[in-house]
């Protein structure tokens, strides 16, 4: 395997350093790992055979590219749970850019199309590529197998394992008894400034049309972000922390009475202000107010308004159809986790506890919000981590239970642009939709705030974004800093259609 004159194929040929197997009851034992292997060089195919089945490798190349097709058959009488591979050793001319030297370059296929750029000095650059963006499996470099680090193990596996980091996923791809599994690895060579696009525009192509975008959400005007609770502290007579306030009473009759008016008065406030900022309507972030810490905080449940917040429960009709009544849009923040409450008075706890199908529950809290306030654009809390978001298909059931209404999850990967608007920060480094997700999804958007982060140095990124259909929120209850920059990227991104 050379590229511009250079061998970078390592020693040795595949090889398998785990097969798990499932016995009947359940235990796992350790497959056979020394196949014996025959070659047909005119057809460019390596066939191992095992004790519990065969791997068959078939190559193909082009002018800048080679791609190795795998069968893994299973011909025992039990079912092969996971296995590891070494698909080729490769050696660099010089240490991958990308490499850190210590942290796995690894794609799993979930969600994200797996592309595993190395770029080696001004020699070139190869981009590992899973050409079945459809099933997971793990593929990448694990680590370096030397101390000028540019001997790479190309690791290929399904199921786990343990000398990876714990955050990733376990790859469920079991093969049955007298079943296969197949897969095609891409190796894409291309020169040193070739931008993952570029040599891999069309398995983000590829991804976009296995994963068809449903998202129909037109008006792409400014959102608001409102918030009538603050937990500074713990307040004695308002344990939902209420505007952040400790004179807020909501244990006696005058005292929620006083707390209702005002939160009326938030909303008429808060109309003037979007109407002026041009926003098309709020999410409230706290509706149920903020009793709990944090990862509680947000409790994301507006089923739970009535029994949970007597005093909120009294006004929130209210307080939505003032914004309706405006001609907003209205919607708050929800979580794919079911809230779990024990205790009373002063012992009284909660916590937000996984469900085995979390669509199931965001539908349930979606549909009530829609039926009862007309609300129409959710912000998803807590969908998972930055790097193993949620599964795609809890939120492809969202959207195909709620086709009208818009969906903002915390965390994403590229396939969840299909469905939703993932949310971003311009203080961590969020300027707009990403070039490649747009590769796959030419209409995708993105819903961010620019609060707290640098407007100023990316003031024609932000344009560009908002111009290409992005959406920025600003704060609805005050004329904030960021409100007027909002609207200043709004006017020169109209001035660029």
């Amino acid at each position: 395997m050379k590229w511009n004159g250079t061998e970078m194929l390592g020693s040795g040929a595949p090889t398998i350093g785990w097969i798990g197997l499932i016995q009947p009851d359940g235990s796992w034992t350790t497959g056979d790992c020394n196949p014996t292997s025959t070659v047909d060089v005119a057809h460019r195919v390596l066939t191992q055979t095992y004790a519990w089945g065969t791997i068959r490798y078939a190559y193909t190349t082009t002018s800048t590219q080679l791609f190795a097709d795998v069968t893994v058959t299973n011909t025992s009488s039990t079912p092969m749970g996971e296995f590891i591979m070494t698909l080729a050793e490769v050696q660099f001319p010089q240490t991958p850019t990308e490499y850190d030297g210590s942290d796995p370059m690894l794609g799993w296929n979930m969600g994200n199309p797996t592309i595993i750029p190395t770029t080696f000095g001004s020699s070139g650059k190869l981009d590992i590529t899973n050409e079945d963006v459809a099933n997971p499996l793990m593929v990448g470099w694990p680590w370096s197998l030397n101390s000028s680090q540019t001997l790479f193990p190309l690791l290929v596996e399904t199921g786990g394992n343990s000398m990876l980091p714990t955050s990733y996923p376990f790859i469920d791809r079991q093969v049955p008894a007298g079943g296969a599994l197949e897969f095609k690895i891409g190796f894409r060579f291309g020169p040193a400034t070739a931008t993952d696009d570029q040599l891999c525009d069309g398995i983000y192509k590829l991804l976009g049309t296995t994963f068809p975008s449903t998202l129909n959400w037109p008006d792409r005007r400014p959102i608001a972000r409102l918030f009538l609770a603050s937990q500074n502290g713990t307040y004695a007579t308002n344990p939902r922390c209420w505007f952040g306030d400790y004179a807020v009473d909501t244990t006696t009759p005058a005292g929620i009475a006083a707390f209702q008016a005002r939160v009326l008065a938030y909303a008429q406030s808060s109309v003037a202000i979007i109407k002026a900022e041009g926003g098309q309507g709020a999410i409230t972030w706290d509706i149920e107010g903020e009793q709990f810490p944090q990862n509680t905080t947000y409790i994301g449940d507006p089923t739970l308004i009535d029994t949970l917040d007597p005093e909120m429960s009294g006004i929130v009709d209210a307080y939505f159809k003032t914004f309706t009544d405006a001609g907003l849009k209205v919607g708050m923040c929800i979580r794919p986790q079911q809230l779990i409450v024990s205790g009373s008075g002063s012992t009284l706890s909660a916590y937000q506890e996984e469900v085995a199908d979390p669509g199931a529950l965001m539908i349930q809290k979606m549909t009530y919000a829609y039926n009862r306030w007309g609300a129409t654009i959710f912000y998803v809390d807590s969908n998972g981590g930055p790097d193993n978001p949620m599964d795609p298909k809890f939120f492809q059931a969202v959207a195909a239970a709620l086709p009208n209404c818009l969906i903002i999850p915390e965390q994403k990967n590229m396939e969840y642009y299909a469905i939703t608007a993932p949310y971003g920060q311009l203080n961590m480094g969020v300027t707009g939709t990403p070039a490649n997700v747009r590769l796959a999804y030419p209409d995708a958007f993105s819903v961010y705030t620019i609060c707290d982060g640098d407007v100023t140095d990316n003031l024609q990124a932000l344009i560009n974004s908002v111009a290409s259909g992005d959406i920025l929120f600003f704060d609805g209850w005050y004329n904030s800093t960021s409100n007027a920059q909002v609207e200043q990227i709004y006017q020169a991104a109209a001035g660029n259609n």
